[in-house]
């Protein structure tokens, strides 16, 4: 498993600045074998937690003290990514495509309709559309709560995609091997944004009011990167701390986190102009990701003992 293989030992996670203090609180899960979580998403409407993993889903219904496994709705299926549309809750499942739940998670629909690869990699939504990336497939759009998807990859030479983020009226993919690239128009062309990328494996994407930021993965080159034009032109962050491959960002406010290949929590409350590293004993992989109402969860890799997730507690 290589560098994939991580535990999380400290008790708790504090991130500090003069304007605020953010308090992560412990949550354990038992695991047995190997499994990789990869996104946690608080139900529309609820307080439950459903987080998606290699194996399947499992949900909380006490703020994550306590997890039970959903399979049997689910299956045990390869959960990439979870998206929040109103009161729907939809999964990016690797090889089978999308699954919905209009009931907080209860009952499972597959939504395919119109896909032609169910290699599903990244999922993201806003008010009117759902994007979803593949491998092998490249980016499919639904403007109907999954009912119908048409891919919208055409003019995108590259169909392996790694994430998807929205900025503004564009959006914005990141691949494997091939740099990011970005449409304007809803899919009808696309346009590489890769000058000044050292990296061409994008792993993550974030965007903050006018900054977008990209994390790259290659074990030479790999760092964080950021336009404050629209993908037109990267600039490669000086800071030390990132100089490393970076598995994923999430923001909190206008606090920006990175997890890295190298064990490192670090974080930025300037726009990526100057880093710091969290200093607590916490090893993370690819363990942090963005999700809906900063409901963010930090992942651990574990095999055969207690996987730890760590939880957001409220800004002071």
């Amino acid at each position: 498993m290589n560098k994939r293989i991580f535990c999380a030992f400290a008790m708790f996670l504090i991130i500090s600045s003069s304007a605020f203090a953010l308090n992560f609180n412990l949550c354990n899960k038992d695991t047995e074998g190997d499994n990789l979580y990869y996104e946690c998403v608080r139900v529309p409407g609820s307080s439950d937690l459903l987080i998606g993993s290699f194996g399947g889903m499992i949900k909380s219904t006490n703020h994550g003290k306590d997890w039970d496994n959903i399979n049997g709705e689910i299956g045990e299926y390869f959960i990439k990514g979870i998206a929040i549309k109103g009161n729907n809750i939809f999964a990016a499942v690797h090889n089978f495509g999308v699954l919905m739940s209009s009931d907080k998670g209860v009952t499972w629909i597959n939504k395919i309709n119109g896909m032609t690869n169910f290699k599903t990699t990244c999922i993201i939504a806003n008010a009117n559309d759902i994007y979803i990336g593949t491998n092998g497939g490249g980016v499919y759009k639904s403007t109907n709560n999954g009912e119908t998807w048409i891919n919208i990859s055409t003019d995108l030479n590259v169909k392996d995609i790694a994430c998807i983020a929205i900025s503004g009226n564009s959006l914005i993919v990141g691949t494997y091997a091939n740099g990011a690239f970005m449409t304007s128009n809803q899919g009808n062309s696309w346009q590489e944004i890769s000058n000044g990328l050292d990296s061409k494996w994008v792993s993550s994407i974030l965007v903050l009011d006018n900054v977008i930021f990209v994390g790259t993965r290659e074990k030479s080159a790999g760092g964080i990167f950021y336009s404050t034009n629209n993908g037109k032109n990267w600039s490669a962050s000086t800071a030390e701390l990132t100089k490393a491959p970076i598995c994923a960002m999430f923001k909190i406010g206008n606090l920006v986190v990175a997890g890295t290949d190298t064990d490192k929590l670090i974080y930025s409350e300037d726009k990526g102009k100057t880093w710091f590293e969290n200093t607590d004993k916490l090893k993370i992989g690819k363990a942090i990701l963005e999700v809906p109402n900063e409901s963010i969860l930090m992942q651990a890799y574990a095999r055969k003992i207690n996987l730890t997730f760590i939880l957001p507690g409220k800004e002071e």
